[in-house]
């Protein structure tokens, strides 16, 4: 099973990564120092490998807590961690495609 349900919706079953989360923003009072908390873990701990996101079928989409066991995934990969940690930690998101 990938990232994605049947119905197209992410998977937010994550719960080691959300236990991560939780633990790096204990005592963080800002929603700034939460994501930086989360993005510095991310930026130093996971690392972006694989094909590009529009080069990918939906159903090939980790699950955040399989990018976050490996310790790398595509960049939709560490979006969906991204996103996962963030919710884990009370920090409202959602995704953006942007053109590169």
């Amino acid at each position: 099973l990938g990232g994605v349900t049947d119905d197209g919706r992410l998977r937010d079953d994550a719960p080691l990564a959300s236990a991560k989360a939780r633990a790096l923003v204990a005592g963080k009072a800002s929603v700034a120092e939460k994501v930086r908390a989360i993005r510095d873990f991310i930026a130093t701990q996971i690392r972006v490998a694989g094909p590009a996101y529009s080069d990918l079928p939906l159903d090939l989409l980790s699950p955040a807590d399989a990018t976050f066991e490996s310790g790398y995934g595509h960049s939709a990969d560490v979006a969906i961690l991204t996103r996962a940690m963030l919710a884990a930690a009370g920090v409202p998101s959602r995704f953006v495609f942007i053109d590169s």
